[in-house]
């Protein structure tokens, strides 16, 4: 069996007396990979794709053409004659994945002549001319050294390294996984139609290791194209921004220098402050003097101080008339107290003269125990007995339901009272002890001797 075309260009490089180092360096291919062609071991490779691309790259740089290699039962050699028997039998027909290519890059391809002329280094890849990056320095062919060329020039190399390896856009999207747009984009350096530098940076990076490029020397030129395009964008900026200054006059400055962000603040919060002092003088104003209503209850005190002692005078019968006016207008308006109605048998209501002591037990619990108020009225309500403990009940005026009985003693008098459905309960009378005189003794007059 014939040997295959890595055993071939193996014998080829042995004869020349080249290290398969060397030609690791000058194609960029790595060394495991080459050493895999020349074993014959494809499946050591990253792809089948790859294959034809590292053998051309191979076989070129030992002065040969891949087509004057043939190798039968070798896949290369196969698919070479399978084109050429098509050959025989008709025109050969245009791949399909090219014409699509050429399709999408006919309207945004530039020509690489008119990008900025690159230079190759030591190591073969071509590298951009550097450019003067100071924004506003004296750059020399601005035109052909612009952003916009060093982009397409960027583009132009990686597309000449993928045609040099045969592979289509199709071919790189199946490896990758780069959307076919984003492929052309590169390689006709519209980078401005990426979704972002930062995934064009990584897309360029993936793109060009695939293709086994050097990637520092075009991640360095990416990188002055954007600093370069952005001093671009900033010129432009102040191009279209400029307008020619005038001149301020001291008074105007003065003024521009006086009424600053600060001032504005702090003249806000003042007058927001100033506000909601006056707002909160007359909400406290408004309240300090409520308007009496007909409901209101007025006090007790207030009650018995308007309340005036009778004094006796002789009155005609005209002020007779005119006094039982009154009185009947008097009975006709509302009483002074409203009280709760209550469906409970007793209901009593005490209203205190002076502040006094009062201890309240309705149907055998305590409901109060402290000091009576006066101008206020407790009101209690019970089923069986309501009993009042005070020290000063002369001071204390109750209302048994809602009949006002006055108050049941003097004032600074001890009472316990005890109220039933019927009413009252007067304790049972004690009878006070009779005191009893001593009988004094009568002197007897002494016996005379007889």
């Amino acid at each position: 069996m014939e040997s295959s075309l890595g055993e071939q260009l193996k014998q080829i490089r042995e004869s020349q007396g080249i290290a398969l180092e060397t030609i690791a360096l000058k194609t960029h291919i790595p060394l495991a990979h080459l050493q895999a062609l020349e074993a014959g071991d494809v499946d050591l490779l990253p792809s089948k794709v790859q294959l034809r691309g590292f053998l051309r790259l191979y076989a070129h740089e030992m002065g040969l053409e891949l087509d004057d290699l043939s190798v039968s039962g070798d896949y290369l050699a196969e698919k070479e004659q399978g084109v050429e028997s098509k050959g025989e039998a008709g025109p050969p027909e245009e791949d399909p994945s090219l014409a699509r290519e050429d399709s999408l890059q006919s309207e945004v391809l530039t020509p690489l002549s008119e990008a900025a002329p690159g230079t190759e280094d030591e190591t073969g890849s071509p590298h951009l001319p550097s450019a003067d990056l100071e924004p506003g320095g004296n750059q020399t062919s601005s035109d052909e050294r612009g952003s916009e060329a060093r982009f397409i020039a960027i583009g132009s190399q990686i597309k000449a390294q993928r045609e040099s390896l045969s592979l289509s856009i199709d071919g790189v999207h199946e490896n990758l996984h780069i959307p076919v747009q984003h492929l052309v984009s590169i390689e006709t350096g519209r980078f401005e139609q990426l979704p972002s530098p930062v995934q064009a940076k990584g897309l360029l990076l993936n793109y060009a290791d695939f293709l086994n490029l050097n990637t520092e020397t075009l991640l360095s030129d990416y990188a002055d194209a954007l600093q370069l395009r952005r001093i671009e964008n900033q010129d432009a900026l102040l191009k279209q921004g400029k307008r020619a200054a005038r001149e301020l006059s001291p008074n105007a400055l003065r003024i521009k220098n006086f009424f600053t962000l600060d001032l504005l603040v702090i003249t806000v919060l003042f007058l927001a402050f100033a506000t909601f002092v006056i707002w909160g003088v007359n909400r406290i104003l408004a309240s300090g003097t409520p308007e009496s209503t007909e409901n209101d209850i007025p006090d007790v005190s207030d009650v018995l101080l308007a309340a005036g002692t009778p004094t006796s005078a002789f009155t005609s019968e005209d002020e007779d008339e005119k006094l039982n006016a009154k009185t009947e207008a008097s009975d006709q308006e509302e009483p002074m107290f409203t009280p709760f109605v209550s469906l409970d048998p007793i209901n009593i209501i005490l209203v205190p003269r002076q502040r006094l002591w009062a201890q309240i037990t309705v149907d055998g619990e305590q409901a109060f125990q402290g000091r009576l108020i006066p101008g206020n009225a407790y009101e209690y309500s019970g089923e069986y007995q309501i009993d009042i403990l005070t020290g000063n009940v002369g001071a204390l005026q109750i209302l048994f339901n809602n009949l006002d009985i006055g108050s049941q003693g003097l004032p600074g008098q001890v009472a316990d009272l005890s109220f039933t459905p019927n009413g009252l309960v007067l304790p049972p009378p004690t009878s006070t002890p009779v005191s009893t005189e001593t009988p004094q003794t009568t002197p007897t007059p002494p016996e005379s001797d007889g």
